[in-house]
């Protein structure tokens, strides 16, 4: 009884990946259009983190311990998430849009309590075990329903490519973590660890989504490269060469259309010059110089935390009379984004240098 009062708060946040399956329920309602704002996977994702804290409130009479760090992982995971976090709500101050920067820094702090929760289930065997099993479940889920509806579809229309391209963000990211999986577990979770990595790249390839997939052929790149360089026992490279071989094996699959759409596929959206492939690519430079802007501003404290698109107007406007000229200025003047679709210029024109070291302390 005491073993299942101990681990019972931290048991029920190894679901956390059924937070991705939310937007396929269609029981939630969406009550209006809150721009920018992913609310109902943020809020199962705070009601989870909450219930559980609350299980242990009720049931650990010694309180809830948390892992404890290290100092050399204080120092370089806590600290700098703490401070970032700490730091977004000093730009409530002097960001124009209170509500977006309050938004920000209270996700992040989500974001804080839910990697020390995620780190005491890392820390245990059992707990780590399960909550790999149901991301797997998770991926094989959304893999599943993406493949089913892609081959189901006459075509495949810009509403199946902005479902799919959000899942296969969150995807990238845990596929390294399943390939090392694939290669260190015993055969039977190994393979269901390499049929995950398959089903996962399998959503990205056909997401459609450009910047996905090259971000996913860095990623296994970085991946393979440090393997093959750090592991020198011949069985181990064979077991990476076949995962490899089956990436490759999906893309080639994915790619595979009879379709006469010139965009039917990722590669021909990534090598395809026509004019909306274009404006889709010159969008994102003047996204881009628009965070510029921003931050030139206010280089050391930023426009405020999650105030890009509050400060969009003035920032366009200084990058009209900065270059007039520029081509750019006629793309996408009926829009409003609130993203400057890069994560590291967002962060350095809301936050500007202080928030951006943080940021990068973070990161590395």
């Amino acid at each position: 009884m005491n073993r299942v009062n101990y681990i019972s708060p931290f048991f029920l946040l190894t679901i956390w990946p059924i937070v991705l399956l939310v937007k396929l329920i269609p029981s939630i309602p969406q009550p209006a259009s809150i721009l920018g704002y992913l609310w109902q996977e943020e809020l199962s994702l705070g009601l989870i983190i909450l219930l559980a804290f609350s299980i242990a409130l009720f049931s650990n009479a010694n309180g809830i311990t948390l892992y404890r760090f290290g100092r050399r992982e204080t120092l370089l995971v806590f600290l700098p998430i703490t401070l970032f976090v700490i730091w977004s709500g000093f730009s409530i101050i002097w960001a124009a849009s209170h509500r977006n920067a309050v938004h920000h820094t209270l996700l992040w702090t989500c974001y804080l309590v839910f990697f020390l929760s995620i780190r005491r289930i890392a820390s245990n065997p059992r707990l780590l075990s399960i909550s790999l099993f149901i991301s797997g479940a998770v991926i094989s889920i959304l893999g599943a329903s993406c493949v089913i509806q892609y081959i189901g579809s006459a075509e495949i229309t810009r509403v199946f490519t902005f479902r799919y391209y959000k899942y296969a963000e969150a995807l990238l990211t845990l596929i390294p973590l399943f390939l090392a999986v694939s290669l260190y577990k015993n055969s039977s979770r190994r393979n269901l660890a390499a049929f995950c990595v398959a089903l996962g790249w399998t959503v990205i390839m056909l997401s459609r989504s450009r910047t996905i997939l090259v971000s996913g052929a860095i990623t296994l790149t970085i991946f393979f490269s440090f393997l093959f360089l750090i592991h020198r026992k011949s069985h181990f490279k064979l077991r990476a060469f076949c995962v490899l071989g089956l990436i490759l094996l999906v893309t080639i699959l994915s790619q595979i259309t009879f379709s006469t759409d010139p965009n039917s596929t990722t590669l021909q959206r990534l090598t395809n010059s026509e004019e909306f492939n274009q404006k889709t690519i010159n969008v994102r430079f003047m996204y881009w110089g628009l965070a510029f802007e921003s931050f030139k501003s206010n280089p050391v404290l930023g426009v405020g935390a999650d105030n890009y698109i509050s400060d969009y107007r003035n920032a366009r406007e200084s990058y009209s009379i900065g270059d007039p000229d520029n081509p750019l200025l006629e793309t996408e003047e009926d829009i409003l984004p609130e993203r400057a679709h890069n994560e590291y210029l967002q962060v350095l024109s809301e936050l500007g240098m202080v928030g951006m070291l943080l940021f990068l302390w973070m990161i590395a």
